[in-house]
């Protein structure tokens, strides 16, 4: 399991979490590849998803009785 905080208030767990995030900020990426499509985003929360590059917004992927591979979208 890999774990940084490089970008300003941003988390990550997971192998390759937030892998292609390059200015981003207060982004967080739980799992595997989570978050691997945010790249400027900014405030994403992905959750065993890649996700989007949309800032303000939550992606979680397999939701309980929920076994597609499409994300569960929020926007504030």
């Amino acid at each position: 399991m890999c774990c940084k905080t490089t970008l300003a208030a941003t988390v990550t767990v997971g192998n390759g979490a937030l892998g292609n995030s390059m200015t981003g900020f207060g982004n967080i990426a739980l799992g595997f590849t989570a978050g691997l499509n945010i790249t400027t985003a900014n405030n994403v929360v992905a959750i065993g998803i890649p996700g989007a590059n949309v800032s303000n917004t939550c992606f979680i992927g397999n939701t309980f009785g929920d076994q597609t591979q499409t994300a569960t979208l929020f926007r504030s």
